[in-house]
């Protein structure tokens, strides 16, 4: 896997493009952008699952505290800030780097995966560093993915199951609408209704997997509503 993100690395010093088609496609694969998506989209799946494996299995042996915090904050967005207490710091930088601390417990497990390919080979210092920087930030991207996705699944379970066939026609209607007008011209009141109905549950469900308050967040109230706001705006299939 890391064959070809040293190559695209070196490349990357010297070159301020590296442009590729895919054959049959006409797409324009950009090999300097990101050298580690690059190489993701090379490897076989298998590899690619294994690669998020580790991270996943690494992710939950974390101790619960670090797990639940990288969750709230890469999936619903709660302010790092929200964290002081229940991490007893008094700085936002201080939690920042408590966070960036969690992920690179991940990188260390996931680097001894990688570079167990180069047993054979020589890599120099600036490579070195170069994998590790592009390994850190896709742990961090992927746990965005994978934390957003858990949440998602709290929230269509809720739709599927507890949101009647009215309710969901209600919604749908409302958020077509919402493509075609300003919001101050629609009629809230039922809609309002409906997703505060939501949104009380989802943040019941959230507190019963994680076991946590979510009262101890400031910014949780508005998360949760922007993370509904957005999952229904990005896909109202689930409405119908």
């Amino acid at each position: 896997m890391l064959a070809v993100c040293v190559q695209a690395v070196r490349n990357k010093t010297n070159l301020k493009s590296i442009s590729i088609e895919e054959p049959g496609t006409g797409t324009i694969v950009d090999f300097t952008s990101n050298p580690l998506e690059s190489v993701v989209k090379q490897e076989t799946n298998n590899e690619l699952m294994e690669f998020r494996k580790i991270i996943l299995q690494e992710l939950e042996a974390l101790d619960n505290l670090a797990k639940q915090s990288l969750l709230l904050w890469l999936g619903l967005g709660i302010n790092q800030e929200d964290f002081l207490g229940i991490l007893n710091l008094s700085k936002q930088y201080q939690v920042a780097r408590k966070f960036q601390g969690y992920q690179k417990i991940i990188l260390k497990n996931l680097s001894q995966f990688t570079f167990k390919k180069y047993k054979q080979q020589t890599l120099s210092e600036k490579d070195i560093n170069q994998i590790i920087d592009n390994n850190l930030s896709y742990i961090k991207e992927y746990l965005k993915f994978y934390s957003r996705e858990f949440f998602e699944e709290i929230l269509w379970e809720i739709i599927t199951k507890e949101v009647d066939r009215q309710e969901k026609s209600i919604l749908k209607h409302h958020f077509e609408e919402l493509k075609a007008m300003p919001k101050e011209k629609l009629n809230l009141d039922e809609t309002d209704r409906i997703k505060q109905k939501i949104k009380v549950r989802f943040a019941g469900k959230i507190e019963q997997k994680l076991q946590i308050s979510l009262s101890i967040f400031k910014s949780s109230n508005e998360s949760i509503e922007n993370f509904i706001e957005m999952c229904f705006q990005e896909n109202t299939a689930i409405l119908y």
